[in-house]
Protein backbone atom coordinates (compact mmCIF):
# COMPACT_ATOMS: atom_id res chain seq x y z
CA UNK A 1 0.00 0.00 0.00
CA UNK A 2 1.29 3.66 -0.73
CA UNK A 3 0.03 6.81 0.71
CA UNK A 4 0.08 9.91 -1.18
CA UNK A 5 1.22 13.46 0.57
CA UNK A 6 -0.53 16.13 -1.52
CA UNK A 7 1.30 18.78 0.56
CA UNK A 8 4.52 17.87 -0.17
CA UNK A 9 3.31 16.06 -3.38
CA UNK A 10 5.16 12.45 -2.28
CA UNK A 11 4.22 9.15 -2.01
CA UNK A 12 5.15 7.20 0.43
CA UNK A 13 5.16 3.23 1.66
CA UNK A 14 2.48 1.73 4.25
CA UNK A 15 2.14 -2.03 5.35
CA UNK A 16 0.81 -3.96 2.91
CA UNK A 17 -2.70 -5.92 2.85
CA UNK A 18 -2.03 -9.30 4.83
CA UNK A 19 -2.99 -11.32 1.38
CA UNK A 20 -2.07 -10.55 -2.29
CA UNK A 21 -5.63 -9.76 -3.58
CA UNK A 22 -8.06 -7.28 -5.98
CA UNK A 23 -10.09 -5.77 -3.27
CA UNK A 24 -12.96 -3.06 -2.69
CA UNK A 25 -12.59 -0.69 0.18
CA UNK A 26 -14.59 1.75 1.95
CA UNK A 27 -13.62 4.84 4.64
CA UNK A 28 -14.88 5.36 7.86
CA UNK A 29 -13.39 7.89 10.33
CA UNK A 30 -10.21 7.23 10.31
CA UNK A 31 -9.72 3.99 8.99
CA UNK A 32 -9.71 2.18 6.09
CA UNK A 33 -12.02 -1.22 5.47
CA UNK A 34 -10.80 -3.83 2.84
CA UNK A 35 -14.05 -5.60 2.18
CA UNK A 36 -14.16 -8.68 -0.39
CA UNK A 37 -11.63 -9.50 -2.61
CA UNK A 38 -11.02 -12.00 -5.07
CA UNK A 39 -7.72 -14.36 -6.13
CA UNK A 40 -6.39 -16.22 -8.86
CA UNK A 41 -8.01 -20.35 -8.76
CA UNK A 42 -6.33 -22.25 -11.00
CA UNK A 43 -8.11 -20.60 -14.32
CA UNK A 44 -10.63 -18.50 -12.70
CA UNK A 45 -10.75 -16.37 -9.95
CA UNK A 46 -12.36 -17.06 -6.55
CA UNK A 47 -14.42 -14.33 -3.78
CA UNK A 48 -13.60 -14.22 -0.63
CA UNK A 49 -15.92 -12.64 2.15
CA UNK A 50 -12.80 -11.29 4.00
CA UNK A 51 -12.71 -8.12 6.13
CA UNK A 52 -9.34 -6.19 6.97
CA UNK A 53 -9.15 -2.48 8.83
CA UNK A 54 -6.06 -0.38 8.36
CA UNK A 55 -5.24 1.80 10.57
CA UNK A 56 -2.93 4.32 9.31
CA UNK A 57 -1.99 6.31 12.54
CA UNK A 58 -0.56 3.00 13.58
CA UNK A 59 0.34 1.77 9.70
CA UNK A 60 -1.01 -1.85 10.96
CA UNK A 61 -3.71 -3.91 9.35
CA UNK A 62 -6.25 -6.30 11.59
CA UNK A 63 -8.93 -8.92 10.58
CA UNK A 64 -12.68 -8.24 11.26
CA UNK A 65 -15.78 -10.50 11.00
CA UNK A 66 -16.05 -12.00 7.41
CA UNK A 67 -19.07 -10.68 5.47
CA UNK A 68 -22.07 -12.67 5.87
CA UNK A 69 -22.00 -13.36 1.85
CA UNK A 70 -18.62 -14.62 -0.07
CA UNK A 71 -18.64 -11.94 -2.84
CA UNK A 72 -16.33 -9.73 -4.98
CA UNK A 73 -17.49 -6.52 -7.13
CA UNK A 74 -19.76 -4.31 -4.94
CA UNK A 75 -20.06 -1.50 -3.82
CA UNK A 76 -18.51 0.00 -0.37
CA UNK A 77 -20.02 2.83 1.06
CA UNK A 78 -19.96 4.33 4.55
CA UNK A 79 -23.31 5.95 6.44
CA UNK A 80 -22.99 7.24 9.95
CA UNK A 81 -20.89 4.67 11.82
CA UNK A 82 -21.91 1.98 9.21
CA UNK A 83 -20.77 0.49 5.86
CA UNK A 84 -23.12 -0.96 3.50
CA UNK A 85 -21.54 -4.02 1.24
CA UNK A 86 -24.21 -3.68 -1.65
CA UNK A 87 -24.55 -6.15 -4.49
CA UNK A 88 -21.30 -7.73 -6.28
CA UNK A 89 -20.85 -10.91 -7.77
CA UNK A 90 -19.90 -14.86 -6.84
CA UNK A 91 -17.14 -14.93 -8.64
CA UNK A 92 -15.83 -18.04 -11.10
CA UNK A 93 -16.11 -18.07 -14.64
CA UNK A 94 -18.87 -16.47 -14.42
CA UNK A 95 -20.57 -13.24 -13.43
CA UNK A 96 -23.42 -14.26 -11.55
CA UNK A 97 -24.63 -10.76 -9.81
CA UNK A 98 -26.48 -10.86 -6.24
CA UNK A 99 -28.77 -8.65 -4.93
CA UNK A 100 -27.53 -8.90 -1.10
CA UNK A 101 -27.21 -5.83 1.03
CA UNK A 102 -25.09 -6.55 4.31
CA UNK A 103 -24.24 -3.89 6.83
CA UNK A 104 -20.93 -3.48 8.89
CA UNK A 105 -20.68 -2.11 12.33
CA UNK A 106 -17.52 -1.12 13.16
CA UNK A 107 -18.46 -0.69 16.56
CA UNK A 108 -19.34 -4.19 17.48
CA UNK A 109 -17.41 -5.98 14.26
CA UNK A 110 -20.82 -7.86 13.86
CA UNK A 111 -22.73 -8.02 10.62
CA UNK A 112 -26.73 -7.64 9.69
CA UNK A 113 -28.80 -7.90 6.90
CA UNK A 114 -29.73 -4.43 5.41
CA UNK A 115 -33.00 -4.46 2.54
CA UNK A 116 -31.74 -5.98 -0.97
CA UNK A 117 -31.74 -4.80 -3.97
CA UNK A 118 -34.56 -5.13 -5.98
CA UNK A 119 -32.62 -7.06 -8.91
CA UNK A 120 -28.93 -8.42 -8.85
CA UNK A 121 -26.29 -6.30 -9.82
CA UNK A 122 -22.64 -5.92 -9.59
CA UNK A 123 -19.61 -3.51 -10.78
CA UNK A 124 -22.03 -0.70 -9.72
CA UNK A 125 -21.44 2.57 -8.70
CA UNK A 126 -22.31 4.00 -5.07
CA UNK A 127 -22.45 7.36 -3.43
CA UNK A 128 -24.50 8.56 -0.54
CA UNK A 129 -26.08 12.28 -0.41
CA UNK A 130 -28.27 13.35 2.38
CA UNK A 131 -28.47 9.74 3.94
CA UNK A 132 -28.95 8.38 0.86
CA UNK A 133 -27.44 5.81 -0.99
CA UNK A 134 -27.67 6.09 -4.76
CA UNK A 135 -26.70 2.99 -6.62
CA UNK A 136 -25.25 3.83 -10.58
CA UNK A 137 -25.14 1.84 -12.88
CA UNK A 138 -23.15 -1.89 -13.03
CA UNK A 139 -24.23 -5.22 -14.53
CA UNK A 140 -27.25 -7.70 -13.71
CA UNK A 141 -26.97 -11.18 -15.07
CA UNK A 142 -23.75 -13.50 -15.29
CA UNK A 143 -22.09 -13.86 -18.31
CA UNK A 144 -19.23 -16.47 -20.00
CA UNK A 145 -15.89 -14.63 -19.50
CA UNK A 146 -14.71 -16.65 -22.76
CA UNK A 147 -16.89 -14.73 -25.01
CA UNK A 148 -20.41 -13.40 -23.50
CA UNK A 149 -21.14 -10.19 -21.53
CA UNK A 150 -23.20 -8.87 -19.46
CA UNK A 151 -26.00 -6.64 -19.44
CA UNK A 152 -25.33 -2.85 -18.60
CA UNK A 153 -27.50 -1.14 -16.19
CA UNK A 154 -28.86 2.24 -17.38
CA UNK A 155 -30.45 2.91 -13.69
CA UNK A 156 -30.15 4.82 -10.71
CA UNK A 157 -31.29 3.15 -7.67
CA UNK A 158 -31.62 5.25 -4.16
CA UNK A 159 -32.32 3.74 -0.54
CA UNK A 160 -33.50 6.46 2.55
CA UNK A 161 -30.96 4.99 5.03
CA UNK A 162 -32.90 6.28 7.41
CA UNK A 163 -30.80 9.45 8.36
CA UNK A 164 -32.86 11.77 5.97
CA UNK A 165 -36.97 12.02 5.83
CA UNK A 166 -38.58 11.26 2.29
CA UNK A 167 -40.68 14.27 0.64
CA UNK A 168 -43.86 12.37 2.41
CA UNK A 169 -42.50 12.57 5.68
CA UNK A 170 -41.79 8.61 6.02
CA UNK A 171 -38.47 7.10 6.03
CA UNK A 172 -38.11 4.49 2.93
CA UNK A 173 -37.73 0.70 3.59
CA UNK A 174 -37.16 0.06 -0.02
CA UNK A 175 -35.26 0.75 -3.09
CA UNK A 176 -36.24 2.86 -5.37
CA UNK A 177 -35.41 3.28 -8.97
CA UNK A 178 -35.08 6.99 -9.73
CA UNK A 179 -33.71 6.64 -13.64
CA UNK A 180 -34.24 4.31 -16.11
CA UNK A 181 -34.19 3.41 -19.75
Amino acid sequence: MEAYNPVTDQWSRKASLPLSAICWSAVLGDKIYSLGWFVACGATFCAQAGVYEYDPANDTWAKKADMPTTRTCTSAIAVNDRIYVIGGELGGNRIIAVPNVEIYNCNTDKWEQGVDLPNARAFQVASVIDGKIYIIGGVDNWADRNGGWPSVLPTVEVFDTGLSVSPQGRLASKWGEIKGK
